[in-house]
């Protein structure tokens, strides 16, 4: 198994945070939500079977005992876990795709890990995949690379801005294919699939619109 911090060599492309509930299976995502921290800089390494996570953070004085603390600094310290290498890790699903990750870290009993990819589809299919293996994910926040000549251009979108409701709004119309061009749906039928008058879907759309547009053009 390679490292998880793998750069992506991409100049253009997408880069996703996702969030995936991950408690049940990753013991980093678990340890995060029993000390109620934040952990960061995971990474993983394998060898015959045997995964060793490694990740930074302060937990407290106590650890429990599946958690080795390796080195202290200040107030952080440094920890390992070791599992076994079954493939059920979400991680290890991502990898699983060819998908370059960069930063990983887990928080209240979620992965958010970074992905690059070339397209809007790619993500789409690394989610797909996710909640085919029984995991519930998102897109965090989405940011268009365009290269070192051109950072200025990058723009990063906070998924956090829209409210529960927002999000399950645009996502089902994204879903259905209502943004495309020619639309695979029309309003009617996104609403009916909301369960929602189409005019509170409009209201709905134009909010969260109004919202992603604020940070991408302000």
């Amino acid at each position: 198994m390679t490292d998880a911090r793998q750069r992506s060599t991409m100049t253009t492309g997408l880069r996703a945070e996702l969030r995936i509930d991950a408690a049940a299976e990753c013991p980093v995502a678990a340890f995060s939500e029993r000390a109620g921290a934040e952990f960061r800089d995971v990474t993983w390494t394998g060898d015959g079977g045997t995964v060793v996570e490694e990740f930074r953070g302060d937990a407290s004085d106590a650890d429990p005992p599946d958690v080795d603390r390796v080195f202290e600094y200040r107030n952080e310290s440094v920890y390992q876990i070791e599992r076994t290498g079954d493939g059920r890790c979400p991680c290890e699903v991502i990898e699983g795709l060819n998908v370059p990750t960069g930063d990983v870290r887990a928080a209240d009993g979620s992965l958010y890990v970074t992905v690059h990819l070339p397209s809007a589809d790619r993500v789409r299919e690394v989610i797909e995949r996710l909640h085919d293996r029984g995991f519930d994910a998102s897109v965090q926040g989405l940011c268009r690379t365009v290269g070192a000549a051109d950072e200025s251009a990058a723009t990063f979108v906070d998924r956090d801005t829209l409210t529960e409701r927002q999000a399950e709004v645009v996502e089902t119309a994204y879903e259905m294919g209502y943004f495309e061009y020619p639309r695979a749906t029309n309003a009617e039928r996104v609403a009916a699939e909301l369960d929602i008058h189409p005019s509170t879907l409009a209201e709905h759309l134009a909010t969260a619109q109004a919202k992603l547009l604020d940070q991408i053009v302000g």
